[in-house]
């Protein structure tokens, strides 16, 4: 008789996990360790309720309500958290917008590329602060005039005597203020 009731007697978990415990730790073997256990999804507004043993896959990876991010974030897309079960809506929402933001890195990937090309052929690199001859500013030069963000070197070089800086010509069309200017 007194077996049947020993909080120190071995018996089998009565949610059938297979697992052998002390009879006095019935509860907390159910409540914190039994992989048996009913348990609630904590994904916001679902009601379903996995056994413990499949909580973190469901949480994880099944749960229609998760929260998932857009697979074209690193292109620019700005839908950073959505629920899975709205993301079939939002690519077909933002099916354009996905292009377009898979092209304009397409086009800035191409631009660096090609200035990459054209510096490492000059032997200039991106930043660089060089001498040129002549009064004609290289393509994809920034005269240093202290316009568009470079520093103003204007009488820090040596100019030829019959060059005013108002004689040079850019070969393409860097800065906004000098269209203002005309």
């Amino acid at each position: 008789a007194h077996h049947g009731q020993c909080g120190f007697a071995v018996i089998k978990c009565p949610l059938n996990c297979n697992g052998d415990i002390l009879r006095k730790d019935t509860k907390d073997h159910t409540e914190e360790k039994c992989p048996k256990t009913v348990m609630n999804c904590t994904n916001e507004d679902c009601k379903e309720q996995p056994l413990r043993e499949v909580l973190d896959c469901h949480v994880n990876a099944e749960c229609p309500h998760r929260i998932v991010g857009c697979k074209y974030n690193e292109y620019g897309c700005p839908q950073q958290r959505i629920k899975h079960q709205d993301m079939e809506a939002h690519m077909d929402d933002f099916e354009s917008k996905h292009i377009q933001f898979q092209l304009d890195q397409l086009y800035q990937m191409m631009h660096l590329r090609m200035s990459q090309k054209t510096n490492q052929t000059s032997g200039v690199k991106p930043g660089m602060i060089q001498m040129f001859g002549g009064n004609v500013v290289p393509k994809g030069w920034l005269l240093c005039d202290g316009k568009s963000g470079t520093p103003d070197l204007r009488d820090k070089f040596v100019l030829n005597n019959n060059v005013d800086l108002g004689d040079f010509e850019i070969s393409e069309r860097e800065y906004d203020d000098e269209e203002e200017e005309e």
